[in-house]
């Protein structure tokens, strides 16, 4: 499968790695993008849209919980405004959060994965792992609020799918407005990034489809807190058809930043572009350096309670609005975001990632649409940027 786009001069070896890796993606496709000091240094993308239609430059893919980037985006522009107190409770936005002994959790903690919510209470009945039921925004609030927590507060625990509605509930209350609408309107279009929430029809029509793993991914237990996080029911979870979830109407409308948004790789790559550059780029001025640096704290290095209960015991590394800094996944296996210590940002499911690395002025993104848990397609595309440097 033939590779297009472009690279600057000096950062051939890129494409060179594409062309070299080109069969990893697949029946579907994938785009790789970086920018350095705020210019766009490579733009490459290959493979399929759908069968028989080859992904383009317009081709938009699900970025999956690298979208939770965009989450946090909304949450600082927010707090630049004056409307988001990271250290106030929960309940000061959202009163009926307070119920059940939650009336002491702070925006901090709900930010950081440490409110207590891994998944939505009381799920089975009315949230399917194929799609069905996730537009239901109001009922699946109502049941978190009147909820006790799932775990124990504090302790770092990831909400996988949910963690963009429990941020919306906030930020709904506090300004009136979607965390997809604050998205779109206020980020996305003036800093002219190919990147959506809300699964709009215009941007669904250019989506690239999905395809669902090939080889055997995560064992999850029945019953068991990792399987909880992914909405298992009757032993089927997202993760057995992932590529459903992540196209289904419903899950496109309401997933309200936790793991949906479509886009291009190049859209997202100068997302980070903009955090790695303190908020501004091209002249548009989006977030304050000083949230950003907030931001990009580290609020927790307790094991992840949810990432435990997959067999690791490694510290989290939870920054602020579902996104992490750098870290291995494996022991031995090397950094996921570059080599760089100081990088910052998101892995989504099935090979997404997104990245920021101040020490090197970089924004990084990779999207691809065959979904895959042992591909080194996006692993070979960074260590080539790097060499270049």
């Amino acid at each position: 499968m033939s590779v297009q786009g472009e690279t600057a001069k000096g950062f051939e070896r890129v494409r060179d790695a594409f062309d070299e890796h080109a069969n990893e993606m697949g029946r579907g496709g994938a785009a790789f993008a970086a920018y350095q000091g705020g210019k766009k240094i490579v733009d490459l993308w290959g493979g399929f849209a759908r069968p028989g239609v080859d992904w383009t430059r317009d081709t938009v893919s699900c970025f999956f919980s690298t979208t939770k980037t965009l989450t946090g985006v909304v949450a600082m522009l927010l707090h630049d405004r004056g409307q988001l107190d990271f250290d106030v409770p929960v309940m000061t936005y959202w009163p009926e959060f307070a119920a059940n002994g939650k009336e002491a959790v702070t925006v901090r903690q709900l930010l950081s994965m440490q409110a207590g919510f891994p998944y939505v209470p009381g799920y089975e009945d009315f949230l399917s792992p194929s799609g069905e039921g996730w537009d239901q925004t109001e009922e699946i609030e109502r049941r978190i609020a009147e909820s006790a927590p799932l775990t124990e507060i504090g302790k770092p625990a990831y909400a996988l799918v949910n963690f963009g509605l429990l941020v919306n509930a906030v930020v709904r209350r506090t300004s009136g407005r979607h965390v997809k609408d604050i998205w779109n309107d206020d980020v996305a279009r003036p800093l002219g990034v190919d990147l959506w929430l809300g699964g709009r029809d215009d941007v669904r029509a250019r989506a690239a489809q999905l395809h669902n793993f090939d080889e055997p991914g995560l064992v999850l237990a029945t019953g068991a807190l990792d399987a909880k996080a992914w909405h298992e029911v009757d032993g089927r979870s997202i993760l057995d058809d992932l590529a459903a979830f992540a196209s289904a109407p419903a899950v496109l409308r309401g997933l309200e930043g936790g793991g949906e948004s479509l886009g291009t790789a190049a859209a997202m790559a100068k997302v980070y572009a903009m955090l790695e550059n303190g908020g501004t780029l091209d002249g548009v001025k989006i977030l304050t350096p000083e949230t950003v640096s907030e931001f990009t704290e580290v609020q927790s290095r307790e094991p992840d309670v949810v990432i435990a209960a997959l067999g690791t015991i490694a510290p989290s590394n939870w920054l602020l609005g579902g996104i992490e800094c750098n870290y291995e996944m494996e022991p031995g296996m090397g950094m996921i975001m570059g080599p760089g210590p100081r990088s910052f940002g998101k892995a989504g499911a099935g090979g997404q990632n997104g990245f920021a690395d101040p020490d090197h002025k970089l924004g990084v993104a990779f999207v691809r649409s065959h979904l895959t848990w042992t591909s080194p397609l996006e692993r070979e595309l960074v260590d080539a940027l790097y060499t270049c440097l």
